[in-house]
């Protein structure tokens, strides 16, 4: 089973708003989130597993 949803995103610097929607395979215990789309002035790093949001204006980490 696929799980889809979407994550608020807001900048702690300047406070830019956007989204990003994600899915994960539920069936498999080990499935990490994938970032389907993000909104755009963010940036995504998925490299170490879990996805990390990122305002592309400050360059800073943003939490969902």
């Amino acid at each position: 089973m696929i799980d889809q949803w979407t994550e608020k995103l807001e900048c702690p610097r300047c406070g830019k708003v956007g989204s990003a929607e994600l899915s994960q395979d539920m069936s498999d215990d080990n499935s990490v989130p994938i970032v389907r789309r993000v909104s755009e002035g963010f940036r995504v790093d998925q490299q170490a597993g879990a996805p990390v949001f990122y305002c592309q204006s400050c360059n800073v980490w943003v939490k969902p």
